[in-house]
């Protein structure tokens, strides 16, 4: 919940999506996230906040929910009743999420269906909101089947380059050696074990290794998502290892050596690995 006012979320929040609009973004996911100087119900169910989207902002593009089976939705008004009050309210794609939740694969997805039919036989969801969502998805089918070859529309890697931050010596050179300090993974995280810098690492160099212990004579590599007493303590004896910080945007930077590269997704491991091996 974001309990600032009406004028705080338009003069910080709605900028990145304006500019994003302007751009021609075609695709926006929307959060469980509540805005009570807004709409008391979450973003995904709100009229009034995906209006501002396609009204003020100007988006005509698809709206994808994130997922129901959160306990955003699930817990409270459930997948079902809750794909229906986001597709009143503006979003084109539900998203049901992952049945590592808890929940049969099949039996969810029938929910959801069934949900909506009943919402159109009954008229609690207007075919016409169905029939613009079907427009637009079937626009973004469209454009995806045209799309040549190997077009990757914007350059992840190119972008993230321009707003990494760096400070001090960050380059490793070979035989590195990288310690996973972010803590305990969710769901959000996508895969477990080593973090995807190992893997963008060992693309270029096959001698690097990950784990906890700290071998000796080794360049260090910590990959952390914020301030720790294990970040302190590694530092304490090794000053030269380079901090990876993969966390979200925040006021916090790890003490040089460091690279933020401010995400955890694998453009943000190759952009880090460059750094390091230049």
């Amino acid at each position: 919940m974001i309990h600032d006012d009406a004028a705080t979320v338009r003069e910080r929040d709605l900028p990145p999506f304006a500019a994003a609009v302007a751009a021609g973004v075609r695709c926006v996911l929307t959060a469980h996230v509540r805005f009570p100087a807004l709409d008391d119900r979450p973003a995904t169910m709100s009229p009034s906040l995906l209006s501002l989207l396609r009204h003020e902002l100007g988006f005509d593009g698809v709206v994808i929910s994130d997922a129901l089976d959160m306990a955003a939705v699930a817990a409270t008004v459930g997948m079902g009743p809750g794909a229906v009050a986001a597709v009143a309210a503006g979003v084109d794609l539900v998203c049901i999420g992952s049945p590592a939740n808890g929940y049969d694969a099949e039996t969810g997805y029938r929910e959801v269906r069934d949900a909506l039919l009943a919402a159109l036989a009954d008229g609690t969801l207007p075919r016409e909101r169905v029939a613009d969502a079907g427009r637009r998805v079937a626009a973004l089918a469209s454009w995806v089947r045209a799309a040549p070859a190997g077009r990757g529309g914007v350059d992840g890697a190119q972008v993230l380059r321009r707003v990494t931050e760096v400070t001090g010596q960050v380059h490793v050179g070979t035989g590195a050696h990288v310690v996973d300090l972010r803590g305990a993974l969710n769901i959000a995280d996508g895969r477990a074990g080593d973090p995807r810098l190992v893997a963008a690492l060992r693309r270029h160099d096959p001698t690097v290794t990950a784990g906890p212990d700290i071998p000796d004579g080794r360049p260090l590599v910590l990959v952390v998502r914020g301030p720790s007493a294990a970040l302190d303590a590694i530092r304490a004896g090794r000053p030269d290892a380079v901090a990876v910080h993969v966390g979200l945007p925040g006021g916090w930077r790890p003490p040089a050596p460091s690279i933020t590269v401010w995400g955890d997704g694998r453009v943000h491991a190759d952009v880090a690995a460059e750094l390091l091996l230049q």
